[in-house]
C-alpha cells in the first residue's frame, strides 16, 4: 500500500458566520443530550461566496447552491447529445451508474478485498482511458457552442483566495516519458444516476491509498454536480459525518458503502435538484443517494475539486479537479 507524503499544511482563510450563512437559513440547534454537536451552520444551501466556499471546505457548510446556472434549453441540448454515449460504469460493486467520460474511481479499490488484490496497472489504465475521452469537452462544445466544465471552473475561481491556482489536476510521471512531466486527469463525467446510491464518501486520500496518486495529498475535498434533466425523486443526503479511520468500523467490506449505523442520530442536509442548478457539498461526508421514480435519466456533470498543497518550493496552493 503505497504512504501518503507528509505536506505542509495550505492555510485557508476562516470565513464569519454573518457573511457565510444566509439571513433565510435556519441555524441548527446543538442543544441535545448525546454528546453529538455539529459544526454545520445550517443543514440548507448556501449562495456561493468566497466565505461559504471555505466553509464548505472545512466542513462547515453542507451545500452550496447556484440556482438556473444555465438555462433549460442549454441542459435539453446536452442532454441530448449525450444520451446515445451513456454506458456502465466500470466495476461498481453497487447500483449501476451509467456515465460519458470516465472516472478515477473506476480504478479504484472498492471492496475490501480489492485493496489486497491490485495489479498493478490501474494508472496506466485510467490514464489510457484519459486519452480516449480527453477531447469530449471541446467536442460538446463545438456542438453546443458552451464547454461546461471551463464554464464551471470559471465560476469557482471566482470564490478562492487569488493566489490558488484553478486547474485540472496532473499526476507527475517519470516513468514513461522523463523527469517533470505528468498526465492530465480527466474531469467532468457526465453521470446518469437512476438505481440510488448507498451511503458512502469520496475521500482520496483514503479512496487512492493502493497506489501513488497526486489526488492522495489534497487537504479538503468537495464535489460540484450540474443537473442536465427534469427528473422524480432522486434525492440526495449530505450527512454530517466526515470520513475517519473510525468510520471503517461501519464499512460494508463487500462494497465502497457504509452501514447506516455509521449515520444515525446525525445532522443531514437533503436537496431535490432542479434542471440547471448547480450544487456543491463536501464529498468527505458520507452522502447517499434516493432513486429516481420515473423513467427520465438523471443526467449531471460532475467532477470533484480539492485543496493541493505546494509540492515543490515555489509551487502555489492549487484547487484541482477530476472525476
Amino acid at each position: 500500500m503505497a504512504t501518503t507524503l507528509t505536506q505542509t499544511a495550505t492555510p485557508i482563510p476562516e470565513s464569519t458566520p454573518k457573511d457565510a450563512v444566509s439571513s433565510n437559513t435556519t441555524i441548527i440547534n446543538n442543544n441535545n443530550n448525546t454528546g453529538y454537536q455539529t459544526r454545520w451552520k445550517t443543514t440548507k444551501p448556501v449562495p456561493v461566496s468566497p466565505e461559504s466556499f471555505i466553509d464548505l471546505l472545512q466542513g462547515r457548510t453542507p451545500l452550496l447552491k447556484q440556482a438556473d446556472f444555465i438555462d433549460s434549453e442549454l441542459c435539453g441540448r446536452f442532454a441530448k447529445e449525450l444520451e446515445p454515449s451513456f454506458s456502465p460504469y466500470l466495476d461498481t460493486m453497487g447500483p449501476t451508474i451509467h456515465k460519458v467520460g470516465i472516472t478515477q474511481f473506476e480504478f479504484q479499490a472498492k471492496a475490501q478485498e480489492d485493496f489486497s488484490n491490485r495489479k498493478g496497472d490501474e494508472k496506466d489504465r485510467y490514464f489510457a482511458a484519459v486519452e480516449e475521452v480527453k477531447d469530449l469537452h471541446a467536442n460538446l462544445a463545438s456542438i453546443t457552442g458552451v464547454n461546461l466544465l471551463e464554464k464551471v471552473m470559471k465560476y469557482i475561481a471566482q470564490f478562492v483566495p487569488s493566489d490558488w491556482e484553478v486547474v485540472i489536476a496532473r499526476e507527475p510521471d517519470s516513468s514513461t516519458t522523463g523527469a517533470g512531466s505528468s498526465r492530465q486527469y480527466y474531469a467532468g463525467a457526465f453521470r446518469g444516476i437512476n438505481n440510488g446510491l448507498p451511503i458512502h464518501c469520496d475521500w482520496a486520500p483514503y479512496d487512492t491509498l493502493t497506489e501513488d496518486w497526486i489526488i492522495q495529498n489534497v487537504q479538503y475535498q468537495a464535489v460540484f454536480n450540474l443537473y442536465l434533466s427534469d427528473f422524480e425523486g432522486g434525492s440526495t443526503y449530505v450527512h454530517d459525518v466526515q470520513w475517519s479511520p473510525e468510520a471503517l468500523a461501519h464499512r460494508d467490506p463487500a462494497t465502497y458503502g457504509y452501514f447506516p449505523s455509521l449515520v444515525e442520530g446525525k445532522a443531514e442536509a437533503v436537496f431535490k435538484p432542479e434542471k440547471g442548478d448547480l450544487y456543491f457539498f463536501n464529498s468527505r461526508n458520507m452522502h447517499h443517494l434516493d432513486k429516481t421514480t420515473c423513467g427520465n435519466r438523471r443526467v449531471g456533470l460532475s467532477s470533484f475539486f480539492g485543496l493541493l498543497p505546494p509540492q515543490n518550493e515555489g509551487d502555489k496552493p492549487k484547487l484541482i479537479f477530476w472525476s
